[in-house]
């Protein structure tokens, strides 16, 4: 009766795996073409920001701005 438990366990980890890989290959390929709003929200991609100066028309001030979308796993 364990084997039998142990066997569905392990059936049941391989098919998510399976998932979980097709899934995250499937963000590899498009996670990049995300913005910043749409990349917070997927579970498999994940915000990279930079850290620099950003000026405009109101002056120049420091801080972090989105610079690309990627892979998280």
């Amino acid at each position: 009766m364990n084997k039998l438990i142990l066997v569905a366990v392990l059936i049941i980890l391989a098919i998510f795996a399976v998932f979980l890989f097709n899934v995250s290959t499937k963000a590899a390929r498009y996670c990049w073409s995300y913005k910043e709003a749409e990349c917070k929200t997927k579970l498999v991609c994940k915000p990279f920001y930079e850290y620099g100066l950003t000026c405009d028309e109101d002056g120049c001030e420091e801080g972090e701005r989105f610079k690309e979308c990627s892979q998280r796993f």
